[in-house]
């Protein structure tokens, strides 16, 4: 929901210094009106458009089709049975901007036409094809006329707006957020009689223009937001080519179940998930946004996106909707708008969709129109009309999300020092109330919040001014309906506790805090075992060259650390034990859908047999199993067909704890589970069961996620090098258990 800054051009001229003799207010303002009217005569004196007509631009592009598409098209433009360019609807459904990229910049075997790519047609070529073909089938499209009205523009309106329409601030052409903002018939009365010092120019009013000379501008001027579509796929292809070619390859089908190229995957996973992948990376797919370590920034990751739905046959000024949308504000932001915007909307630099000071310098319409048709930076029309997803009552619902939203975040603070009071909440402090909130407190809310009751710096249960300036009625409800990322507790909302239960429990807060008589004094944490010590490895020529093979071919995903894709732990013994060395094999060789492309030279990949054994051996080495591919005592050998099982993990004291995914699953389940639920859904932001969401982070940063925790969103510090009850051993049972468990 971003807007294009008009670019401010300033003139060489510069005025004369006060302190000559003939600087008077009076003179200079002669002198300016003078140069003011001589530029507006010079301007806008230019020819009409009577010497260039539409059909003069399709007549143009019927000859080009002729001389370089009919071969594969057919004179009639029917030969290819997947692209009928006689087909109204075909072309509606994919749109100028879409045609102009497909021509410019070729689509599977059909080749690029652009000059740019060392084709023979210049943009206005392309232009003229693209109107033809709209004309031909009967299509209205601002093609037709914009070459006629980019004629008028350079001779009529550059003087004054610039080329590129972004002179005058006031007046940003080149932005599709102000040309949205106002109606085809608008933009043609303002050109028509004028405005302020702009000179009127239809000719019933003195000027030069007829009425389709005025229609032809208004056009060129619609046109160059599909043009500047058309342009940001040209580099959207260039992206893909440095950074995606490599594992997607050449089709977009390279890896199993992903497909780039094809209208049906995209439009399954939507606008969101795509730039969500491509922002935050997906399985082993790295990250490529800034925000997360990467290159690209938001502008680059459109880019990419906008080439993908042209590669695909999509409308690329038009939005896809993400699956499973329904028609709530919230729910449609969190899974539209978050991927660009970020979860607290102020990731695009300039925009702060959940700032109150934001919102109340954009108008309701504002939000409204730009949801609804995009803009010039990259953001695509989500509204219905112009080939969107979203009604107009989604939209209204999204706008609602984010002006209530605002409110309560900057009313909150008001909030805080005027608790509400209500007369059905009554608090009763006793010995048997204090004693049974404590019971429940500790099996149920000390997992976030400690024993201590100061483990979330937000939510401060230990201090008293905390409690009272909250007030019972406000602590009751939130422990009943839940707040922010605390999941709800009361049975009306389908936790486990009755109002009675939520009362007891804060009857006990109160009392720990000296608000009561009874004084609870919290048990020690627990005592945590210290990790385990890998094995050394040993060395060879053989996993000497896998080493190098892993660097040059496989790090890019896994790290050179091999522990950056938490569902293929290739520096875990215990994992690599359980797969078994032809396990690895296979998988390096055919790949792992969804996410890991086949890398065997007989699945279409570059590495040899001999170049996957090379590295598995090097994986084996690494991890202290053997030298040379052969496994160490209890683990698979590269000529068995079956893998040895993991070694069941001891949690004495006299032992430390060996992480494994089923130490994990009992940590998660005894610690974890209360907030995240048991399969790990019920935080909607942290939605630990997603194998899509879990795939995003490595194994080293969800350790690091567990061990810092969130405080700031309500999770604690879970590392007992910070104070919380988690060892390392433990924290990494919990990533790899979490691995495994995703689906």
């Amino acid at each position: 929901m971003q807007d294009t800054a008009p670019e401010i051009i300033e003139t060489a001229t510069t005025p004369p210094h006060p302190q000559a003799k003939w600087w008077r207010a009076s003179d200079m303002l002669v002198v300016l009106t003078a140069v003011a009217g001589v530029a507006l005569a010079v301007a806008c004196s230019g020819p009409s458009a009577s010497a260039a007509s539409a059909d003069d631009v399709v007549r143009k592009g019927h000859l080009l089709y002729q001389k370089q598409c009919a071969t594969c098209h057919g004179t009639s433009g029917d030969r290819i049975p997947v692209a009928p360019l006689t087909s109204k609807d075909f072309l509606a459904s994919r749109g100028d901007a879409t045609l102009l990229a497909v021509v410019a910049e070729g689509k599977g075997v059909m080749p690029a036409f652009s000059v740019a790519r060392g084709g023979p047609f210049s943009e206005p070529d392309i232009r003229a094809v693209v109107a033809y073909l709209n004309q031909r089938a009967g299509r209205e499209s601002t093609g037709v006329l914009a070459e006629v009205g980019q004629q008028l523009f350079v001779t009529t309106c550059v003087g004054c707006h610039g080329p590129k329409g972004d002179r005058i601030p006031i007046a940003p052409l080149n932005a599709k957020g102000f040309l949205n903002a106002k109606t085809d018939v608008e933009l043609k009365d303002v050109i028509a009689q004028g405005k302020g010092m702009m000179p009127p120019f239809a000719m019933s009013a003195g000027g030069k223009l007829s009425d389709v000379d005025l229609d032809a501008i208004v056009a060129a001027l619609r046109y160059r937001v599909e043009e500047q579509t058309a342009l940001t796929a040209r580099r959207g292809r260039d992206l893909y080519v440095a950074n995606c070619l490599q594992c997607h390859g050449t089709e977009g089908n390279r890896i199993p179940g992903v497909e780039l190229a094809s209208a049906r995957f995209l439009q399954s996973v939507g606008d969101g998930g795509i730039l969500i992948a491509l922002a935050e990376g997906k399985g082993i797919m790295p990250a490529f946004g800034t925000s997360s370590g990467g290159s690209m920034g938001v502008p680059d990751i459109a880019s990419l996106l906008i080439y993908m739905k042209t590669w695909a046959g999509l409308n690329a000024t038009s939005a896809m909707a993400s699956t499973g949308m329904v028609g709530q504000g919230r729910d449609l932001f969190t899974r539209n708008c978050t991927a660009c915007h970020g979860a607290g909307g102020d990731r695009v630099p300039g925009v702060k969709l959940l700032s109150k000071e934001f919102l109340e310098r954009e108008t309701d319409g504002v939000l409204l129109q730009t949801i609804t048709k995009g803009n010039a930076k990259g953001m695509p029309a989500w509204g219905v009309e112009a080939g969107g997803p979203l009604t107009q009552a989604q939209i209204q619902s999204i706008v609602g999300f984010l002006k209530s939203s605002a409110v309560a975040a900057s009313g909150s603070a008001q909030a805080s020092t005027s608790a509400p009071t209500s007369s059905d909440v009554v608090i009763s402090i006793t010995q048997d109330t204090v004693k049974r909130g404590r019971e429940i407190f500790m099996g149920t809310c000390a997992a976030c919040h400690g024993e201590t009751r100061d483990k979330v710096p937000t939510c401060r249960l230990a201090e008293a001014d905390f409690l009272k300036q909250r007030g019972d009625a406000t602590l009751v409800e939130s422990i009943t309906l839940g707040k922010g990322p605390m999941p709800a507790w009361g049975l009306v909302k389908g936790g486990p506790l009755s109002p009675d239960d939520v009362k007891v429990v804060l009857a006990f807060l109160k009392n720990a805090a000296g608000m009561g008589t009874f004084q609870e004094a919290p048990a020690p944490p627990p005592s945590t075992p210290a990790p385990s010590v890998s094995s050394p490895a040993l060395s060879s020529e053989l996993v000497a060259k896998g080493k190098d093979l892993f660097k040059s071919t496989c790090a890019m995903c896994h790290g050179e650390t091999r522990d950056k894709v938490p569902t293929c732990q290739l520096a875990n013994k215990e994992w690599l034990q359980n797969k078994g060395f032809d396990g690895v094999v296979k998988d390096a060789t055919e790949g792992k859908p969804p996410m890991m492309p086949a890398w065997g030279k007989d699945k279409g990949g570059p590495l040899s047999a001999e170049q996957i054994k090379a590295i598995v051996t090097y994986l084996w080495d690494a991890v202290g199993l053997t030298a040379e591919g052969g496994p160490a005592q209890g683990a698979a050998t590269p000529e068995s067909k079956t893998s040895a099982p993991p070694p069941t993990p001891t949690e004495t004291s006299a032992s430390p704890l060996v992480p494994s995914a089923k130490v994990g699953k009992d940590i998660f389940m005894g610690t974890c589970a209360m907030c995240h639920g048991q399969d790990g859904f019920a935080q909607r932001n942290c939605p630990l069961g997603s194998r899509e969401w879990i795939s995003n982070m490595s194994l080293e940063g969800l350790m690091a996620r567990i061990r810092r925790g969130k405080p700031a969103a309500g999770m604690p510090t879970w590392g007992a090098s910070l104070g919380g009850p988690l060892s390392e051993a433990q924290i990494m049972a919990v990533a790899m258990y979490l691995g495994e468990a995703a689906r």
